[in-house]
Order: C-alpha cells, then structure tokens, then sequence
C-alpha cells in the first residue's frame, strides 16, 4: 500500500479518495502477476519396484509365446516379493474380468488355475471362485454370468409380449411417455399395466423388478390393490374371545 510520509497528507490514509483506492487495487493486481510467473517445479511420480515387476510378469503372462507356466509360478511364489504377487494378481482379476476371451493355452491355463481363475463349462465365462471355495475343485462355483442369465430370462419371461395397441384411455408409455402406434410391440405386467416392449424390459433389466406404476413385484401372479390387500389381512385375523363376567 502507498505511505504517506508528510503529515499533511495523513488525513487521505483515514479518508482515501478514488485515486489512492485505485492506484492500491492496481499494484495488488501487479503483485500478484509477478507471483504466477515465477516458476514452479513439478515431480513426476515415478512406478515402485515392485509395480514394475508386476508388469514386468504380467506382460510375459500376456505376450510370451514360448511361456512356461511352471517356471512362471515357481519364479512369481519364490522369487518376488509379496507386494508384487499382491499387484499381479489384482491386474490378472481385472484382466479376467473385462476380457472377452475365451480360450487360452496350456500353460496359460496353468497360471490362471494358480490364481484360482476357472472357466464355467455352461457359458465358458472367466472368473475367481470366492474365498469361501477352499477345496482345489478345477471349476468355477456358483458362476455369476450363469446366474445373470438365469435371472434375466425369469424377469423376460414375466413380462407379456403382445402386437397391438394398449388399453382404451391410455394414449402413452407411462414410461418414455411417447404416443403409441396403431401395430407395435407392447409388455403387459403381472399386473396388468402395459407399456412398449423395449421400455418395460429395460426398466425390469436394469432399474427395478417392480412394476413402475404401482410397484407391483414382477413375481406376482395378481395385483391386489393396498386397500383390498388390508381388508382381507383384517378378515383373516381371528375373533377375540369373548370372556364371560362374573
């Protein structure tokens, strides 16, 4: 900020004017531009030792031709640190989890054996058995790919397709809310409501099993409405007996 050395301009310190704000706004401004030019310097993280020896293997596992799963797991349970195996089997998961491949060689499958990575012999889909599996069964258990399967073919088949138009008074998918067509495609629920083929089976798949109007589950054979459902849980209860006074 300006001094004031004269006493006489004391008085502008308690009560600046519009120069002495502007000429105090503008060295700010030139100070703080001499600060952003001077130079700073940045620091690379570089890869630990045992990362790149993780690489380093899982390269080999990957890319060798001549791989010999033997030597690979003789050297990768002998010869490397814990901190690499750690590494290397967490990059042969996500490997196995996002690969589309399907067959591997001999000694590729020795390896993957190693980390407990079996093949489903239904859907020939890669994956680790649990850590609750701890017997050497040579098999992937309870494959979830089989089980993803399973379930979506049980929710498809809960839904009714039909070729027509909906019911009289509904003019839209209640879904993407778009006009429905003299011929397309429409899925019923259990319940009864109907919406377009694509629309309920991508809500079912992949949002909710419940019916996205009255949140009937895709399971029931009937919608019974709250109310009716209340009453009837009413006239099932059993009368209070009637005790006698004396």
């Amino acid at each position: 900020m300006q001094s004031f050395d004269n006493t006489d301009n004391l008085y502008r310190v308690f009560n600046p004017t519009r120069e002495d704000i502007q000429q105090y706004i503008d060295g700010e401004s030139s100070s703080s531009d001499d600060d952003s030019t001077t130079t700073t310097t940045t620091y690379t993280e570089q890869p630990s030792n045992n990362e790149l020896v993780a690489d380093e293997y899982f390269d080999k596992f990957i890319s060798d031709t001549t791989l010999d799963g033997e030597k690979f797991i003789n050297d990768i349970h002998h010869h490397i640190k814990c901190g690499a195996w750690d590494l290397l089997g967490d990059q042969m998961f996500e490997f196995i989890e996002y690969t589309s491949i399907t067959m591997f060689t001999t000694q590729q499958k020795k390896i993957l054996d190693y980390f407990w990575i079996y093949q489903c012999k239904k859907c020939h889909h890669w994956a680790p058995n649990e850590n609750t599996v701890m017997s050497d069964t040579k098999k992937l258990v309870n494959c979830k790919n089989c089980l993803h399967l399973k379930e979506t073919k049980r929710l498809k088949s809960k839904v009714k397709i039909q070729v027509g138009s909906a019911e009289e008074g509904q003019d839209y998918c209640y879904i993407c809310h778009d006009d429905y067509e003299t011929a397309v495609h429409i899925g019923q629920m259990p319940c009864g409501h109907k919406f377009h083929k694509n629309c309920i089976l991508n809500w079912v798949l992949e949002h909710n099993p419940n019916c996205p109007c009255c949140r009937t589950e895709i399971s029931a054979t009937k919608h019974v409405p709250v109310r009716q459902e209340r009453k009837q849980k009413k006239g099932n209860r059993k009368p209070k007996r009637k005790h006698n006074r004396k």
